[in-house]
């Protein structure tokens, strides 16, 4: 029975796919960084003479390929329908790419949309001087560097983006340990333990040192879970990332959209220091009831979004699912610039 009704949500998926599809021109690509090959998409909107503007998608944090498993779908065609390109790929070691983006610091992530922007140069259908970046969550300490060291790009959208990589952690912490109602105590217990450890991690702690220190100090009601010896090595050289350093030198219009029901971001912290650091034209907004990928709380709240369900509900519903608007607001947004 299991069978026969997954084989009919995935042929309504299908039908609901074609029957909303956006017509445009599908290109799979590829470019180097360094010695790494990268595997893409690049997709133009169709029955365009001229040469065009071109998005490049930069990714979040986790194992993404070059369409994040469908989410990125309603701003894809948003985009396209707008007369605007979008240039996607798959992560280091994630689809066809080669590497391991574990092995990356947000430099590395810079460095790779850099070479990313130089192929797009190369392409005759590509305005060179209209190209600009669009990157969710993580991609808020790889952008501004893109952004602040090519200043021929046209502008940035960030959607929930952080600030500073450990104060980022430090408020997912107390979101996650809040939710578990703990006592004022246990809380502080729970604050004090992470902060430690986050210090030893920029220090430079072993992997062993780690697992050690976990044994002896973490509190049981903490209810964290260990990292793996390379999600560890990622975590550590990633600590000291701060978008603070980048922000003052970015010269381009810059939008930033977040969720007001976001609990892996600090909201008000991330406007406040766009707003003092941004020096270019910024404007920003937060819609109401969606949370950190900008999901609407009716369809998602407390949905995992690692289940099959969650998956089958992103793509049926598409720009439904999603804060009202939001993938038109981007287009427009990028159409004015």
């Amino acid at each position: 029975m299991k069978i026969w009704v997954g084989a009919a949500l995935l042929l309504v998926l299908v039908s609901l796919l074609i029957a909303t599809a956006i017509p445009y021109r599908s290109e799979a690509v590829s470019f180097l960084h360094g010695d790494t090959r990268l595997a893409g998409d690049l997709l133009l909107p169709d029955a365009s003479e001229s040469a065009l503007p071109v998005v490049i998608f930069v990714h979040g944090d986790g194992t993404v390929d070059r369409s994040c498993a469908g989410y990125y779908q309603p701003y894809f065609d948003a985009l396209l329908a707008a007369g605007i390109g979008v240039f996607s790929w798959d992560k280091p070691g994630v689809g066809e790419s080669e590497g391991n983006w574990l092995d990356q610091t947000m430099a590395d992530r810079s460095a790779e949309v850099a070479a990313a922007v130089r192929y797009l140069r190369s392409r005759p259908e590509v305005d060179a001087k209209a190209i600009g970046l669009l990157g969710f969550s993580q991609a808020g300490w790889v952008m501004p560097q893109a952004l602040a060291q090519d200043p021929d790009l046209a502008f940035g959208v960030f959607i929930s983006t952080a600030i500073d990589w450990r104060e980022q952690g430090d408020y997912l912490t107390r979101q996650r340990l809040a939710s578990l109602g703990l006592s004022q105590q246990q809380l502080q217990e729970s604050m004090a333990y992470n902060q430690a450890l986050d210090q030893r991690l920029a220090q430079g702690m072993s992997y062993g040192e780690y697992q050690t220190y976990r044994g002896q100090h973490e509190p049981e009601f903490f209810q964290g879970s260990e990292m793996s010896p390379s999600r560890f090595r990622f975590a550590v050289n990633n600590m000291a990332a701060d978008a603070r350093r980048f922000l003052p030198h970015i010269r381009q219009p810059v939008l930033a959209l977040f969720g007001d029901s976001d609990r892996n971001v600090d909201v008000q912290q991330s406007i406040n220091e766009y707003k003092t650091h941004i020096q270019s034209d910024f404007s920003y907004r937060v819609y109401a009831d969606v949370d950190h990928g900008l999901f609407k709380n009716q369809y998602f709240a407390d949905q995992p979004k690692d289940s099959l369900w969650f998956w089958l509900k992103m793509i049926v519903l598409g720009a439904e699912g999603l804060a009202p608007g939001v993938d038109e607001d981007i287009a427009g947004w990028i159409q004015q610039r």
